[in-house]
């Protein structure tokens, strides 16, 4: 299988840390009760986002950066999108993501 494609389906209250989906996946989310805001950044930020290359996850916070430990993060830039309840959101293979 050239690509990989996950699907999650997620309820209110989930957290996932910044991250992007490892071997090329292609996310789908679906928003089966409340909302969830997504933090998305395009894969030309990943320097930005000090990813780890096999896994995908990322140790910055994005509500509490460091500064000291992550300098570069504060050039990367998200693009913010909101799930409504029924909705689904595609997030493309190689873009990193963080949701409340």
């Amino acid at each position: 299988i050239a690509r990989y494609y996950f699907v999650s389906l997620r309820a209110t209250g989930t957290i996932d840390r910044l991250h992007a989906e490892p071997h090329g996946a292609h996310l789908w989310l679906n928003q089966v009760e409340g909302r969830r805001v997504f933090f998305l950044f395009p894969p030309q930020e990943a320097g930005n986002l000090y990813a780890g290359y096999t896994t995908g996850e990322s140790p910055v916070d994005v509500f509490n950066p460091s500064a000291k430990r992550h300098p570069k993060f504060a050039e990367a830039k998200a693009q913010v999108a909101t799930l409504y309840l029924g909705q689904t959101l595609l997030i493309p293979s190689g873009w990193g993501g963080e949701s409340v």
